[in-house]
């Protein structure tokens, strides 16, 4: 009696993916580092406004819709693995109700018993492939989750920073202003106090003058 087909089922394996192909910044496990602080401006120096932080990098619902569509990339691929598995499961069955068939007269009973045991071991092992599979898959996602959560912390470390860097920049800003418009209001107090006096010595030239003038003529009218 022929032997029946030793089959041998193939695994597919989901193609890793990771937001790093798509991203310029992939995230470590660290922590980001802390940006120095803003550097204040003299007193009457004009302040320059803070770089941005965020440019270039992607936003908390860029990560989002990326870690979504490679999850979705995931599921994709482990519906088609899983569908392939099946086929060859099938084709596998198939094989062997086959080479059953063609044995079948020859010894009945014993064949039917090495079939059912077939089928039981080719259950088994795509039983054992399905769970590796899956288990494959969910890894590959929490991969993806843990990255794309790291890229959101990264994100909203540096936007916080960026945020307090702005609010300095606006306080130094507020403070410049003020210290312009005092300068100009202490110039404008001045120059007014300067024509206040110059006005009084004009008057008190003047007066001194009109004075010197009366003098003048009675001097005169006691000298006839």
């Amino acid at each position: 009696m022929s032997q029946a087909p030793t089959v041998m089922m193939s695994v597919p394996t989901p193609a890793p993916v990771s937001m790093s192909q798509v991203s310029r910044y992939p995230v470590s496990g660290s922590m980001p580092q802390a940006y120095p602080s803003y550097t204040p401006i003299s007193a009457m120096g004009v302040p320059a406004p803070p770089p941005s932080l965020t440019t270039g990098i992607p936003d908390p619902q860029s990560i989002a819709r990326q870690r979504d569509a490679h999850a979705s990339s995931i599921d994709e691929q482990q519906r088609q693995a899983e569908q392939m598995m099946r086929m060859q499961l099938d084709q596998q069955k198939e094989k062997i109700r086959v080479h059953g068939e063609t044995q079948k007269n020859a010894k009945n009973g014993q064949l039917e018993a090495e079939m059912g045991r077939e089928k039981i071991a080719i259950g088994n092992q795509y039983n054992a492939h399905m769970i590796q599979l899956r288990a494959a898959g969910q890894q590959q996602k929490l991969m993806l989750e843990q990255q794309a959560s790291g890229m959101v912390l990264d994100y909203q470390t540096k936007k916080s920073q960026q945020d307090l860097q702005h609010a300095h920049y606006k306080a130094q800003q507020q403070q410049y202003d003020s210290t312009v418009r005092a300068h100009h209001s202490q110039r404008l107090a001045a120059e007014e106090a300067d024509r206040v006096q110059k006005s009084i010595q004009d008057q008190h030239v003047q007066l001194q003058q009109r004075k010197q003038d009366y003098h003048n003529q009675v001097a005169q009218r006691q000298v006839r």
